[in-house]
């Protein structure tokens, strides 16, 4: 059986204030998507209490995330990038998973927090210009004081 090493590098990025203002306004869209499926969850459960399907999962919600979007009053929502959105899904969906195995029941998210957003494709990383292109954001100035080892998986970017 072959193991896979996973490492994690911290680099600091430099936007700017467009580009931070993008950044802002993913992470609350985001924590809005966390927030908002989290409450539907908890709703389903307590309407569907002692019904064969219980609960929602990931692929519920992400169908219903679809049809959010489409609403009028939810079409801000496709100003960032779909999968920063479906990866706030999965992250709600890891917690309750996490809380069926023994964990603490997941947390609604606040704005005072920290706030981060995962980017798990269509992004580049240019360690010889120091350019990160992040989708519906553009190219970020980033220092890079180490080079990066691997094949990158995702990219998690953090307030």
């Amino acid at each position: 059986m072959k193991t896979t090493i996973q490492k994690a590098f911290k680099f600091r990025l430099y936007p700017t204030a467009e580009q931070k203002r993008q950044l802002a306004s993913h992470f609350g869209q985001a924590r809005f998507v966390y927030n908002y499926f989290l409450r539907q969850r908890i709703d389903y459960y307590l309407a569907h209490k002692g019904e064969e399907k219980q609960g929602l999962n990931y692929h519920d919600t992400a169908t219903m995330l679809t049809a959010l979007k489409k609403q009028p009053e939810f079409e801000w929502l496709n100003e960032s990038n779909a999968q920063v959105l479906q990866q706030s899904l999965r992250h709600l969906d890891i917690a309750y998973t996490n809380f069926f195995h023994g964990g603490d029941f997941p947390r609604f998210h606040k704005k005072r927090n920290r706030q981060s957003i995962t980017i798990p494709q269509h992004f580049t990383v240019d360690e010889q210009s120091g350019i990160i292109k992040i989708p519906k954001v553009g190219p970020i100035k980033c220092v890079f004081h180490r080079t990066l080892a691997g094949a990158l998986r995702h990219l998690t970017i953090s307030m």
